[in-house]
């Protein structure tokens, strides 16, 4: 197991990163930057033969645990500032996810619904899928989109 000791045994966090402390094999050297990226954007380090995201190591080392979800503020994997990391539930962290990119409108929660040919938001709130209305204009369907965002989840509501 992972614990804030061990990590503050391995590693110094500075400039928003880990470093090695010592020389633990020809890979890691000490004061070298741990991690490599993953597939996803994230930077990673293995200890004790298993994988853990640096978010994850560095939240740990500064908070003593290590909660389910950690969410970036800025939506930046790569920004692993401790001031850009919290903990977040799935909903408010797929709230303040990127829109993906088989998204026509460009805005999370907006979508085209072809057959009524109006511009659809819908959000998930408390677990349920709720439809807020279809619109012709798809300014107006961003603004209710980014209201609904903002009055359920406030400060997770998105970076867009």
């Amino acid at each position: 197991m992972i614990t804030q000791k061990l990590l503050l045994e391995l590693f110094e966090y500075k400039d928003n990163k880990l470093y090695w402390k010592s020389d633990r094999a020809a890979n890691r050297n000490k004061g070298k930057s741990a991690g490599c990226l993953d597939g996803r954007g994230y930077l990673q380090t293995k200890i004790k033969n298993v994988l853990f995201k640096n978010h994850r190591l560095i939240f740990l080392m500064q908070h003593g645990y290590v909660p389910n979800i950690i969410d970036h503020v800025d939506g930046n994997p790569l920004n692993n500032k401790i001031e850009n990391l919290r903990p977040a539930t799935i909903s408010q962290n797929a709230m303040n996810a990127k829109v993906y990119c088989t998204n026509k409108s460009g805005v999370q929660n907006v979508s085209w619904h072809k057959k009524a040919k109006k511009w659809e938001v819908k959000l998930q709130i408390k677990g349920k899928r709720i439809h807020f209305g279809a619109f012709d204009d798809i300014e107006l369907a961003v603004a209710v989109a980014k209201a609904i965002r903002n009055k359920h989840y406030k400060e997770f509501a998105g970076y867009q």
